[in-house]
């Protein structure tokens, strides 16, 4: 208390961004009473100030400021969750025409297109709000040009198979989708050339920029990390950072503004510009690269604090790094509530409060105690100290990452120790490149520039291929650890501790709790088998796992975006980071691009698919062997005349020959898993064909018989229930087959989790 009674913006910005991050769990009647509560608690005490006589006034602070603080961010959560977005989520369903000015392309095609949307008027009536716009057409619409068209006002989906799509959304200030009528016209007027449309021109133009004066890999990744064009860095890059612990850097933040900023405050310095002209230089330099980017949370949050630190400079004041953080967190909350749910925005806090709090302190303790070292020692403090910052960043986001993403990187210390001072490099390097293009200067740094891009990609892509995969922290003991680490700190906090103790014990008790529990966790688990089915429409697939292993089964029409569905169970119902092969029973055209894009996303070691069966198998064959060995994917075929049998694990796999029917091109497709049980596959069509005597006998002694819908239309019912438990994949499936069994996919959830025991 003694350290906020002399800090009271510290305590009222820290108060009102904690009450604005946790109110908003409470329903609107909760934050009334808590608003009534606060409220009367500071004038009580107010009012007992004035009351006693002078010797005995009780001291305000901090006591004042906190209240002050949860009682504006209970207020700003009302308004803005509890009444504004209330408002704006009350026009679900309604119907009308809207206008609204396009701030963003999201995606373009034939036959639909995407906008995120500012919507201007509403039924003839003004208003303000950010829309999906979703036109069941090709509309040729830029940034900044106005729509006018019929549409219907629908909420998000609460989640898109597994996804939070409403949460997604909101994070970006979107509660609505406008869906346009099919046959409605639709009216593009052409922007007025606002600042919007022009920055979002000029992103396009120094990213093609950069992309033509580098190959598209190396362009895609300085687009994305100094442009903040995400989409344009390549799934398989994205791959290697996520796995070395390394996302961040693709995400434009506080590293990437200072130095940019940095590298402009040299450049001016040169010609010994006042102090004023310095300031005013860098603030225009922020403004400019925070509009640039698209105003990120994670950009204002360093531009502020940048901007704070910049002014102590100048005046001589005393620059307090709690203070400018707490102050950037409460602005930008101010500005915009919705921000609490920005996962970025939160990882950008928590992480510069890991730095301040723990890790410089940490820092400077090495740093000092290995000043007067020999070299070698000297050197080895610096390090220790750099990865002393990286860890503290790293356990002040574990909480959000374990509620996002459900994942850690181990290596991430050792990873951004050698990676980010390269990335400072190259990042004053390309902006050079880009402020000096066309001069014979610009030459000589973007040579610099792409050298070190590619080495960074190279690093990159081999030292991903060798570390293991990021560990899961979907575990149930994961809270357990946090709640002791918390109640550890709470201890050392409330006994007076030292703050480098009071920090470093919960780290250590996480640590000992985790690393404990999930050893116990593997140990009872080695040699159990599992199996997860999954029904997506008219496509099924099955994932297969034992001891940290994933193998995806697909029995689909080759379907990206249902494949990406089913290999994200791997994480976040297997507890395995992504599938490590796969497996196809038959083969379709599309099952090219899906192979090339779950690959490029996922470390899959191995590509398992039958051998042709006609002309335009041949083909996909061919295409499959040639991107796997791009990518150093081992092929495993098999045959698909007399089928295959193959080891997975303590798995076996069997398919039988491939087979059709005279009606249909679909191929029938069965697949037999035996392990510590057997489950049987059999895909739709097999009915009425001579397969279904074949593996009826293996049907009835299996464990499992999954009654599958991917395959020729059902015309035959099923005569008789093979043995065991039957499922089947989904209502249509029990509706073509006259039975009633269990689906795969319920209203809960759209998989059934099959755990085969370890052999006793």
């Amino acid at each position: 208390m003694e350290y906020l009674k002399h800090r009271p913006l510290l305590t009222v910005c820290t108060c009102f961004a904690g009450a604005a991050f946790c109110l908003r769990l409470l329903s609107a009647w909760g934050k009334l009473i808590c608003l009534l509560l606060f409220a009367v608690s500071a004038a009580a005490l107010i009012l007992l100030r004035t009351l006693l006589r002078p010797g005995r006034k009780p001291s305000l602070s901090p006591v004042l400021p906190i209240l002050i603080g949860l009682f504006a961010g209970c207020l700003s959560s009302w308004l803005w969750f509890d009444v504004h977005v209330a408002d704006m989520t009350a026009r679900d369903g309604e119907q009308g025409t809207l206008t609204a000015t396009v701030t963003d392309v999201t995606y373009t095609s034939d036959y639909l297109s995407l906008y995120t949307a500012k919507a201007e008027e509403w039924k003839g009536e003004a208003v303000s709000f950010s829309v999906l716009l979703e036109i069941p057409r090709d509309c040729d619409a830029e940034v900044g040009d106005l729509i006018t068209l019929s549409v219907t006002l629908s909420l998000p989906p609460e989640e898109d198979n597994g996804f939070p799509t409403r949460s997604y959304y909101a994070s970006d200030g979107i509660f609505l989708v406008a869906t346009g009528d099919e046959e409605g016209e639709v009216a593009v007027t052409p922007g007025n050339g606002g600042i919007a449309s022009r920055l979002s021109r000029l992103s396009s133009a120094l990213s093609a920029r950069l992309r033509l004066l580098f190959d598209e890999e190396r362009g895609g990744f300085l687009s994305g990390i100094l442009l903040g064009r995400r989409d344009d860095v390549t799934d398989n890059v994205k791959r290697d950072f996520r796995f070395l612990g390394l996302s961040h850097i693709l995400a434009v933040s506080g590293l990437h503004l200072s130095v940019l900023v940095g590298g402009l405050l040299i450049f001016i310095r040169i010609f010994r510009a006042p102090p004023w002209l310095q300031l005013l230089s860098a603030s225009v330099m922020i403004v400019f690269f925070a509009a640039l980017t698209g105003f990120p949370a994670s950009v204002l949050r360093s531009g502020i604090m940048l901007f704070l630190t910049l002014v102590a400079f100048i005046t001589g004041e005393r620059y307090d790094p709690p203070t400018a953080l707490a102050l950037a967190a409460a602005l930008i909350l101010l500005l915009s509530p919705n921000a609490v749910t920005d996962v970025g925005f939160l990882l950008s806090v928590s992480a510069t409060a890991g730095i301040i709090a723990l890790g410089s302190p940490l820092a400077s303790f090495l740093l000092k105690k290995t000043a007067k070292s020999p070299f070698p020692i000297k050197l080895l403090g610096k390090a220790l100290a750099a990865m002393a910052v990286t860890v503290s960043a790293v356990f002040f986001t574990l909480p959000f990452s374990a509620w996002y993403f459900g994942e850690c990187s181990l290596v991430s210390p050792f990873s951004n120790l050698l990676f980010l001072p390269l990335t400072g490099t190259m990042l004053l390097l390309a902006l050079l490149t880009l402020l000096l293009y066309g001069t014979p200067l610009a030459g000589l740094f973007a040579a610099s520039t792409g050298d070190l891009a590619g080495l960074l990609l190279h690093m990159a892509e081999k030292l991903a291929a060798r570390v293991i995969e990021p560990i899961s922290l979907r575990f149930t003991f994961t809270l357990f650890a946090f709640f002791l680490s918390a109640l550890a700190f709470l201890m050392l906090f409330l006994l007076g501790k030292k703050r480098l103790v009071t920090l470093l014990v919960p780290i250590v008790v996480f640590s000992a709790v985790f690393g404990g529990s999930y050893a116990l966790y593997r140990h009872q688990t080695h040699g159990a088998q599992s199996i997860v089915a999954v029904n997506i429409l008219k496509n099924d697939y099955l994932l297969l796992h034992e001891n940290g292993k994933t193998l995806l089964c697909d029995m689909s029409d080759g379907s990206y975006s249902n494949l990406k569905s089913a290999a994200a169970l791997s994480s976040a119902v297997l507890n395995d980071s992504s599938p490590d092969g796969l497996f196809l029973t038959h083969l379709h055209r599309k099952h090219i691009n899906s192979f090339v894009r779950l690959a490029d996303n996922h470390r899959l070691s191995y590509l398992l698919f039958p051998s042709p069966y006609d002309e335009t198998t041949d083909e996909v064959a061919e295409a499959l062997t040639r991107e796997a060995e791009k990518r150093g994917v081992t092929v495993i075929p098999y045959s698909s005349e007399a089928g295959g049998v193959i080891a997975f694990g303590g798995f076996t796999l069997t398919t039988t020959p491939i087979g059709f029917l005279d009606r249909s091109v679909q191929p029938l497709c069965s697949l037999t898993v035996k392990g510590n049980g057997t489950l049987v596959y059999l895909g739709a069509g097999m009915t009425e064909s001579p397969l279904w005597e074949q593996v009826l006998p293996t049907a009835d002694s299996a464990d499992l018989t999954l009654l599958g819908i991917h395959g020729p239309n059902v015309k035959v019912p099923l005569a008789s229930p093979p043995g065991g438990t039957v499922l089947v994949s989904n209502s249509e499936g029990n509706e073509a087959y006259g039975t009633a069994y269990d689906r795969v996919r319920t209203e809960e959830r759209f998989y059934r989790l099959i755990l085969f025991q370890k052999p006793s």
